[in-house]
């Protein structure tokens, strides 16, 4: 895993303490989280559900001003 602190922009594989050996800040980030974090997709049958409902909310709407 590797971590880097967001005040002094130090990285290592390990921050001993949960603090920066650099500076001593406990501002650290988790940068492998931030892989899997990008990584994820939004599934087909989430988008098919999404634009099923717009045009669903566009015949209610139509449907009431008729």
């Amino acid at each position: 895993m590797a971590y880097q602190c967001q005040d002094c922009s130090y990285k290592a594989d390990k921050m001993i303490g949960g603090h920066c050996p650099g500076c001593g800040s406990g501002n650290i980030k988790n940068l492998n989280q931030q892989e899997i974090e990008k990584t994820s997709k939004a599934s087909p049958y989430r988008l098919a559900i999404g634009v099923g409902l717009w045009i669903y909310l566009i015949y209610a709407i139509y449907d009431k001003l008729a």
